[in-house]
């Protein structure tokens, strides 16, 4: 009688119980290096490495974040999971993955909020602002919680001052080139004549530069209110610049 060789059988036994354990993994593990990288905190996470639920906080907002994670992503070493987050009158939706070095990329995003929610993550600054913002084919990557890619399409539509003067809609275009990332923003023909473009330096700053005027036909405040953005160039016409650091990148 010959006996087959054991270590066939214990090799398989070693892999079904680490694919066990690990298949079990409690979810607090799964995020561990993402929430850090992104400059957030999680708290009430929940469920397994593969699947879980997490309350996550970003500045001032807290959000429900759901993820699935990619088995294959953690044999590449650069685990990667689709990620899930709600708030208030916001939703995003996108790949997330982790990568050596601390960088974080997502991918494939999409984000439906209100300016409002937006202003809450981000900080005051759009006063009696409203709109519906929608961002697709959202790309970025952060390193060392700088942010150093950014590519995306949008919109902001029905922009409104205070509950009675429509501004129009606004087009967003995000791009990253030799001088950094880029956020290009211009009207849709609408009360606002608006064009500025958003420059994001590598230390987490960035500059503003732009014009905005009031077209035939707006409500008179929106006239009496430009000289408050910037410098005239015209009638009902001014340029501005803005500089700053970026909400939540030290």
């Amino acid at each position: 009688m010959t006996l087959l060789p054991r270590w066939p059988w214990l090799a398989a036994l070693g892999l079904a119980f680490v694919g066990n354990l690990v298949a079990n993994l409690p979810a607090r593990h799964a995020l561990i290096g993402l929430a850090p990288a992104a400059r957030a905190s999680l708290s009430d996470v929940a469920g397994t490495l593969w699947q879980g639920s997490a309350r996550l906080a970003l500045g001032s907002t807290a959000m429900d974040a759901r993820w699935t994670l990619r088995p294959l992503s953690l044999l590449l070493l650069a685990p990667s999971a689709e990620l899930e987050l709600a708030a208030p009158e916001l939703r995003f939706v996108g790949r997330v993955t982790r990568r050596a070095g601390g960088i974080l990329e997502i991918t494939g995003g999409t984000l439906d909020a209100r300016l409002g929610a937006l202003a809450r993550l981000a900080g005051p600054g759009v006063g009696a602002l409203d709109a519906s913002v929608e961002v697709r084919e959202l790309a970025l990557v952060l390193a060392g919680g700088k942010l150093s890619a950014l590519g995306c399409t949008g919109a902001v539509r029905a922009l409104t001052a205070g509950p009675r003067y429509p501004l129009g809609d606004l087009s967003l275009d995000c791009a990253t080139d030799a001088g950094g990332p880029t956020l290009r923003i211009e009207d849709g023909g609408g009360a606002l004549a608006l064009q500025a473009r958003v420059a994001i330096t590598p230390d987490g700053r960035f500059l503003v530069d732009g014009s905005a005027g009031a077209r035939p036909g707006a409500p008179p405040e929106l006239a009496a209110a430009l000289p408050l953005l910037g410098t005239a160039i015209g009638p009902d016409q001014v340029r501005f610049r803005y500089a700053g650091a970026l909400p939540g990148l030290p």
